[in-house]
């Protein structure tokens, strides 16, 4: 990689990608084969995890 002086280099990826999914009922009725959906609830999240790197490169003149 070339770069100016000064110039920022960035450098990143996907570190992680979690995905949840929760599913909470009333107990009794939440349990019946048909009407049991009526008393359901799902919940799915998704999350993801980014890491980047910023670098900023500078020339140091010899004296």
């Amino acid at each position: 990689m070339l770069v100016d002086d000064g110039q920022i280099i960035v450098l990143g990826g996907l570190i992680g990608d979690d995905n949840s999914s929760i599913i909470q009922k009333v107990p009794l009725p939440g349990g019946l084969p048909f009407i049991g959906d009526f008393f359901k609830y799902q919940f799915c999240a998704s999350n993801r995890t980014n890491l980047m790197i910023f670098l900023r490169p500078t020339v140091i003149p010899d004296n």
